[in-house]
């Protein structure tokens, strides 16, 4: 474990890869890989914006959260049959 970390990496990624097996049967391939992208998008904005893992600080400002409601909205889009 990393110095500092909480140790919710192992429980994370299982979780992330019952949901994808869980949800494909009621939805597409297209659809869990890019709500998975989604969800990594969401998480390494808020990375960023807090400075967590010792990353640089980058806030979110205007066009990040426009490009994660583009994004969001791709989800949507091809989730529709």
């Amino acid at each position: 474990m990393l110095h500092g970390g909480c140790g919710l990496g192992g429980p994370c990624a299982a979780f992330s890869i019952v949901a994808g097996i869980v949800a494909l049967p009621r939805t597409n391939a297209a659809t869990v890989i890019a709500a998975a992208v989604f969800g990594q998008l969401i998480a390494s904005m808020a990375i960023d914006h807090f400075g967590w893992l010792n990353v640089e600080t980058v806030r979110i400002d205007t066009s990040r959260v426009i490009g994660a409601i583009l994004l969001l909205t791709g989800v949507i889009l091809i989730q529709r049959r």
